[in-house]
């Protein structure tokens, strides 16, 4: 490939990123019902029916934690990438480590593809959370080995 094939191809790529980022902004932050909407999309096996899900949202609107009616179903964690929301369900507290940081909260989900998400919170809304976090339970029985 030639230099000028290069710049060439290098410019077309810088017009359309352009073209794209204004034609398609991703300035749209989480509302609680986003969140909602989303979580019951992503969750259709759980019942909605009573309740809707409690939704604890950080400071800058980027994530949100969604406690489910029936605390023994677990939570959701819905996070702002681009203009899409991702939801993911933790159906049993054992499965993520959550850590208190100075502002806010750190959910380790031991998942390559997005292993921490960091939740900005008011201490007042981190003591809450995670006291509602302390107290799930997992319906999940004990894996019965052979």
């Amino acid at each position: 490939m030639s230099f000028m094939q290069f710049i060439g191809s290098l410019i077309a790529v810088i017009i359309v990123a352009l073209i794209a980022a204004r034609l398609f902004p991703t300035k749209s932050k989480l509302t609680k019902e986003r969140v909602i909407n989303n979580v019951i999309r992503y969750c259709p096996h759980v019942d909605f029916t009573s309740a809707s899900p409690l939704v604890y949202l950080s400071e800058n609107h980027a994530t949100a934690v969604a406690l489910f009616p029936d605390h023994g179903d677990g939570y959701a964690i819905a996070s702002a990438l681009g203009d899409r929301v991702v939801v993911r369900e933790i159906p049993d507290t054992n499965m993520v480590t959550v850590t208190e940081t100075e502002n806010g909260l750190s959910f380790d989900l031991g998942d390559f593809t997005q292993p921490t998400i960091e939740m900005l919170l008011s201490a007042d809304q981190r003591r809450s959370l995670i006291s509602q976090l302390t107290s799930l339970q997992s319906k999940k029985p004990e894996p019965v080995h052979a």
